[in-house]
């Protein structure tokens, strides 16, 4: 597939990603655009068990213009996927069935267990540096913690707790306080009790819009897209920093912070919470921020299986028309 133009579509619980890209010529990937946008298509799930009409007429919006953007890159296979919301939602197909209507793109449902794993893949590409290698990615509906080596993924673990399921079932959007903070803390701690590193010397690499947003607040960046972000080193005792100054402020007071603005700032608390429980659980000195997640992991799968054969997620690929 050397030189043919990719992309993949991430449509994940709070947000909805686009990764384009092509092989060059020394083997490398070059990736042409990456776009992020916040749909909130979670939202109501987990009380509800169904996507609600104006979070698909979101989606619907947001996949209509990725389907446009593909076009003018080009693309000549576009692959669609659906994570948490998706495998939670009852009407999942009214969702799947108006995107095709609307934009001819196939939303297909990706398991938990295939998220761990492309995140795997695609986070520890140029940021592996040790033998073991663990990676957590904190989503809007769960959370993936996969672990491995650089050649080898050995364990991949997924718990239904995310940062917009989480601001939800707690209100933490809303008016918060420090008890209802440490009480909800508290549940986390026995919701992720399965979710564990590799080992005491792993490498933790964090994917998620949390992970970003704490490394551009340590780093005074104000977009989480910034590159600078990618591969920066962030110890837990600033993660303890922003827990104790940000996880119980309001959606109000948060979002007049500039590296997290109106965007994140319903969930941004539960993200908090959910990262440091995890790394005070684990006994963790702290992460690699990563920018690259699952869909990283699915277009290196679709670029490389073009010349080693079919693999998981190429079978069926579509072409945007």
């Amino acid at each position: 597939m050397l030189g043919k133009t990719v992309g993949v579509i991430d449509l994940g619980t709070n947000t909805a990603l686009m990764l384009i890209g092509r092989k060059k010529a020394n083997g490398k990937i070059q990736v042409l655009t990456d776009e992020h946008a916040v749909v909130g298509l979670g939202q109501g799930v987990d009380s509800t068990g169904k996507l609600n009409i104006d979070a698909i007429d979101r989606a619907c919006k947001q996949l209509e213009i990725y389907a446009k953007k593909a076009n003018n890159w080009d693309v000549m296979h576009l692959t669609a996927w659906g994570t948490s919301a998706l495998r939670d939602a009852t009407n999942k197909e009214d969702l799947i069935n108006r995107v095709y209507q609307t934009s001819g793109i196939t939303l297909r449902v990706m398991s938990a267990t295939d998220e761990a794993e492309y995140t795997y893949w695609g986070a520890i590409d140029g940021l592996a540096k040790t033998k073991n290698i663990s990676v957590i990615d904190i989503g809007g509906g769960s959370t993936e913690v996969a672990t491995g080596t650089k050649q080898k993924l050995l364990t991949k673990k997924s718990v239904n707790i995310g940062a917009l399921r989480l601001s939800e079932r707690y209100s933490l959007n809303k008016k918060n306080n420090k008890t209802k903070i440490n009480d909800t803390y508290s549940d986390i701690i026995d919701e992720i009790s399965c979710l564990s590193l590799h080992d005491k010397n792993t490498q933790l690499i964090a994917v998620s819009g949390t992970a970003l947003t704490i490394a551009a607040i340590e780093s005074g960046k104000t977009q989480i897209l910034h590159p600078v972000l990618h591969g920066r080193y962030i110890k837990t005792s600033f993660v303890r920093h922003c827990y104790e100054q940000y996880a119980h402020k309001t959606s109000d007071q948060l979002s007049k912070i500039p590296a997290i603005g109106p965007n994140r700032s319903k969930i941004i608390s539960a993200g908090i919470l959910i990262l440091y429980a995890f790394l005070t659980k684990n006994d963790v000195d702290g992460f690699t921020a990563s920018a690259r997640g699952v869909r990283y992991g699915v277009l290196n799968n679709l670029i490389s299986s073009a010349e080693t054969g079919p693999s998981l997620y190429d079978r069926q690929l579509l072409l945007c028309e």
